[in-house]
């Protein structure tokens, strides 16, 4: 059985280093007298936001980024930060962008904020922080040594069965080519396998293999020519993200490379958005259902990358489109200006009408909500979407269009406590299986995304994680790759990683 033992100098560590590869993480990397780097970037939020001028709520939302900032990618305690990763894309996408586009980052003649300030952020503010508590709530203190006991077999998976990560990049790419191909009714499972090809970078980044930095780095490129193809690069960042959280907690990346990797990643991450217009423009004729060229958008990148670090174009020109592009808060505050004073509260008839459509097939409920979140967005904003267009009104806006600010709240809470559960779930059969480490980001990839409502979560999270962990099952029992199958009853040891 692992044993954690506490130090009074460097938090708590193995109790024996040789059965385990990783080390355990304090509570935050220390910066000096005992101060964390989170709880440093916590106040330099506050201080930021003090100077700025901004409202008690603003403030509160600063804070809390920059606290989930260093949880999550500077000052990790566990290789997936599950509930961190979800809260700062949360907290990024309904108070940071909002915030800058009331400061005028951008003008968009339906892209702003229907409401003032002093009526949005207490409403996303409270929303977010609600999500915190609920998230926290089952939290199990055992789950950070689940995790880094299931990176420990890992190398040793990869070398009993060498095959794995290789099939699963297989199913990834013939589901990835044929897709186009295929009926309407096998899209959601084609989706399912093509995001095999993360999970199998993840198995053979944490390996022993001698060229796993290749095999990553070939899958990650493929991601990257099919996202440029079609100029959606969502999925593609947040992978990133997730993996580079792996790499940088298993290799135990000193704190100044994770701030220039961060920097770096903003760098690209705007170069690539601000490039959108003009390669729809000039490669798609603004049609949206044309095809693209991936060679094109990557050149298309660099000359902007070459500008901006030239001067050619300024950081606020090309950071427009991309707080536009993470401005969830624009939706969430016409749903506030558009209820109740144009249509009421729907009562919790969205929230049931997804549990319906997560539990119960089609032929039992032929009429049960279409994930995708079209119907509530034109429901809930009154906005008109185009043939074709997807946006979803985000978790904290349906609350609010269900139950208004207060108990619209009590829901987020509730709604975080239930994937805490499933978070606490998932940590208890990956102790038997551990490669299910692998599919973790992907069963929570539409929780990671706050852009999307409750029913998109609740059906990925629900349908996804059955498809994942099924997959986890059959290999599991295939290849030998249980816990169990590991224990060497002789001289009863764990394996170790390939990482010291």
């Amino acid at each position: 059985m692992l044993l954690i033992q506490h130090s009074m100098t460097s938090g708590p560590t193995i109790s024996n280093p040789r059965r385990h590869p990783y080390r355990v993480r304090p509570r935050g990397l220390v910066v000096g007298h005992g101060v964390s780097v989170p709880i440093v970037l916590a106040f330099t939020g506050a201080m930021l936001a003090l100077l700025l001028g901004l409202s008690l709520w603003a403030i509160g939302g600063y804070c809390f980024f920059f606290y989930a900032l260093a949880r999550t990618l500077l000052a990790p305690n566990e290789p997936l930060p599950i509930r961190w990763l979800i809260l700062l894309i949360a907290s990024v996408q309904w108070v940071i962008a909002p915030q800058l586009a009331y400061a005028g980052a951008y003008e968009h003649f339906k892209y702003y904020m229907y409401v003032t300030q002093d009526v949005y952020m207490p409403i996303a503010v409270s929303g977010l922080l609600a999500l915190a508590v609920g998230l926290f709530a089952f939290r199990n203190r055992a789950e950070q040594s689940d995790q880094l006991q299931a990176l420990s077999y890992l190398p040793r998976i990869v070398r009993k069965a060498p095959m794995v990560p290789l099939i699963l990049v297989g199913i990834s790419l013939v589901c990835s080519v044929s897709r186009p191909f295929l009926p309407d009714q096998l899209a959601f499972p084609a989706y399912l396998a093509i995001n095999l090809k993360y999970s199998a970078a993840i198995l053979i980044m944490l390996s022993d293999r001698r060229d796993r930095s290749w095999w990553v780095i070939a899958i990650l490129g493929v991601a990257v020519v099919e996202a440029a193809a079609t100029s959606l690069f969502h999925d593609v960042f947040l992978w990133s993200v997730i993996i580079g959280s792996f790499y940088a907690f298993v290799k135990r990346v000193p704190l100044k490379t994770r701030v220039f990797g961060v920097l770096i990643a903003l760098l690209l991450g705007l170069a690539v958005q601000s490039v959108k217009p003009t390669y729809r423009y000039e490669y798609w004729g603004g049609n949206t259902e044309a095809g693209g060229s991936s060679l094109a958008y990557i050149d298309l990148t660099i000359e902007r990358v070459n500008a901006m670090l030239t001067g050619e174009v300024t950081v606020s020109e090309a950071s427009a489109g991309i707080i536009m592009r993470l401005n969830q808060g624009w939706i969430i505050s016409r749903v506030v200006q558009y209820i109740p004073n144009q249509q009421p509260y729907a009562g919790g008839e969205s929230i049931t009408g997804a549990l319906k459509a997560a539990l119960l097939p089609r032929f039992l409920a032929p009429d049960k909500a279409i994930a995708g979140g079209r119907d509530n967005f034109e429901r809930f904003t009154g906005l008109p979407l185009s043939s074709g267009t997807s946006m979803g009104v985000s978790t904290l806006g349906e609350a609010y269009a269900n139950f208004g600010p207060i108990w619209g709240s009590a829901f987020m809470a509730l709604f975080g406590a239930f994937l805490a559960a499933c978070i606490a779930l998932l940590h208890r059969l990956m102790r038997q299986m551990p490669i299910l480490i692998c599919f973790l980001p992907n069963i929570f990839l539409h929780a990671f995304k706050a852009e999307t409502d409750f029913n998109s979560v609740l059906n990925f999270l629900l349908k996804g994680g059955g498809f994942y962990i099924a997959l986890c099952f059959a290999l599991s029992a295939a290849f030998r790759l249980r816990r169990s199958d590991f224990f060497d009853a002789r001289h009863q040891t764990q394996p170790t990683g390939a990482f010291g």
